[in-house]
C-alpha cells in the first residue's frame, strides 16, 4: 500500500520513472511501483496476487499475497502489541509446510525472503516483549534498593537483565532465521552477515 500511495502522490508532477532497486529487499515495492505506473487503477491486492501467482504459482498465490500484505502491516504501530505479526507468521508457517512451500523454500529467493521476514518479525516481537519484561523486573528490584541494600539490588537487577543472554527466548526461531539466511546465500549470494558469508 505504501509504495502505491507514494506513486500516486507524485504521479501528477512526474514525467515517467525508472523502476530502480538497491537490492532484493524492495522487490515487491519495485513491482508495485511498476505495475501502478502501467495501470494506475489496478488495486494493490490485485498487484500482489499477480506477483504471487507469477513468482510462486497459482496453488499458493492467494494466501501468499495476503502474507505479503501482512508483512507490511507488521510495520504499523507498536511492535509489542501488533497482532499482525502473529497472524502473518502463522500464515507463512502454514505456507511453508505446504507442498508448494516446501518446493519453493529450496530455490526461490523471493519465497525465502518472505519467510525470513515473517520469522524475523516474530522473533523480534517475542524478544522485545520478553526483554521488556526483564527490564521491568530489574526496575522493580531497584525500586526496593532501600530494603535490599544498594549492592544487592544492583546485583539482582543485573542478573535479571543478563537473562536476555543466559536464558534467551525462542532459540528455534533464531535457528530458522539463520537457516533462511544460509538458503538466501546459497540461492542468490545474499550476504546477511559479512563474517559468515564473505
Amino acid at each position: 500500500e505504501a509504495a502505491a500511495h507514494i506513486h500516486d502522490l507524485y504521479r501528477a508532477v512526474s514525467d515517467g520513472f525508472i523502476s530502480y532497486s538497491d537490492g532484493i529487499n524492495d522487490d515487491v515495492n519495485k513491482h508495485i511501483w511498476t505495475m501502478r505506473g502501467w495501470d494506475p487503477a489496478l488495486s494493490v491486492d490485485d498487484m500482489l496476487a499477480e506477483y504471487a501467482r507469477f513468482f510462486f504459482g497459482a496453488a499458493v498465490a492467494t494466501p501468499a499475497a495476503e502474507g505479503i500484505a501482512g508483512l507490511e502491516m507488521n510495520e504499523v504501530g507498536p511492535l509489542a502489541s501488533n497482532a499482525s505479526v502473529d497472524t502473518t507468521f502463522a500464515l507463512w508457517q502454514g505456507l511453508e509446510s505446504s507442498k508448494s512451500g516446501k518446493t519453493l523454500a529450496g530455490t526461490n529467493w523471493r519465497w525465502q525472503l518472505c519467510l525470513l521476514r515473517a520469522y524475523y518479525d516474530q522473533y523480534i516481537k517475542e524478544r522485545l516483549v520478553y526483554e521488556n519484561g526483564l527490564e521491568a523486573a530489574a526496575n522493580a528490584i531497584l525500586a526496593n534498593a532501600a530494603t535490599l541494600g544498594a549492592d544487592t539490588a544492583m546485583a539482582q537487577a543485573a542478573a535479571e537483565l543478563a537473562k536476555a543472554n543466559t536464558e534467551p527466548i525462542q532459540a528455534s526461531l533464531k535457528t530458522r532465521i539463520q537457516e533462511l539466511c544460509q538458503a538466501l546465500f546459497d540461492s542468490i549470494g545474499l550476504q546477511t552477515s559479512v563474517s559468515l558469508y564473505d
